[in-house]
């Protein structure tokens, strides 16, 4: 287990940034399809928001974290096209 320490107010700014970039990758190299990656991501992003409650750039993330995990199991479905036939014309070119 890792300790999260926030850093001196003087450097929280600074730190900030980039905690908040390197969550973001992690996030998107398991959204590519290592999911222990995303979930860690998610929980980084959950304990950084719950030491800085304050911080809307902190929320920002984690909201994006989880609307973007929410679709997971779906970004694998393949859509087939079923022509015109099927689904009609669409009624600006009727």
């Amino acid at each position: 287990m890792c300790v999260i320490r926030v850093p001196l107010a003087h450097l929280l700014r600074e730190r900030l940034v980039a905690v908040l970039a390197v969550v973001y990758l992690i996030f998107n190299e398991g959204h590519g399809g290592r999911d222990e990656l995303a979930t860690d991501a998610i929980l980084l992003g959950r304990a950084l928001a719950e030491l800085l409650p304050d911080e809307p750039e902190v929320h920002g993330l984690l909201a994006m974290l989880l609307i973007h995990d929410s679709r997971r199991e779906g970004r694998c479905v393949v859509l087939s096209f079923t022509g015109v036939g099927v689904l009609g014309r669409p009624r600006s070119l009727r």
